[in-house]
């Protein structure tokens, strides 16, 4: 009987890391710590050239949390509402940077330049600035910083 006890309680012990692998992806998905927080959506509401934001991540890598910070830009959109795109370069992920002299970003690696709006203008890169989701809200503008694929003209998801 002790025996059959002792089984079942380590089998339940080693069950527990499995249900939580298997269960990952649900509670992984859009929860509340993958905003960002930018500051008030009034800073942005009068935008003349793009602003450059420093985020900072946190990301699940195995059984702890990673953190990391990531810059993006925001950008004027229609209806005075702002727009976030990603410094990371749909070509080969080097960080774009805004030439406010030549009134576009341009990727330093290999040359893609980009309109304000993040539209590609010329250069390798396959597709224009990738634009990640954003939300308002108690009147702060909020972020979800995504990786997409790089190399091809479509806007993949990378994870």
């Amino acid at each position: 009987m002790l025996v059959a006890t002792g089984s079942a309680f380590a089998s339940t012990i080693l069950l527990i890391p499995i249900v939580r692998a298997a269960l990952f992806p649900l509670r992984s998905q859009d929860s509340d710590a993958s905003w960002s927080d930018l500051g008030s959506v009034d800073n942005y509401n009068d935008l003349v050239s793009p602003s450059i934001q420093l985020m900072n991540i946190t990301r699940p890598d195995g059984w702890q949390l990673s953190k990391a910070s990531q810059s993006v830009y925001v950008v004027a959109g229609p209806g005075n509402r702002p727009r976030v795109l990603s410094s990371v370069c749909p070509h080969l992920g080097c960080t774009v940077q805004w030439r406010p002299e030549q009134d576009r970003f341009i990727c330093p690696c290999h040359g893609g330049t980009y309109t304000p709006d993040g539209a590609r203008i010329s250069g390798p890169p396959a597709r224009g600035m990738d634009e990640l989701a954003i939300r308002v809200r108690d009147g702060h503008l909020y972020v979800r910083f995504q990786s997409f694929r790089q190399l091809i003209a479509a806007r993949e998801p990378a994870e």
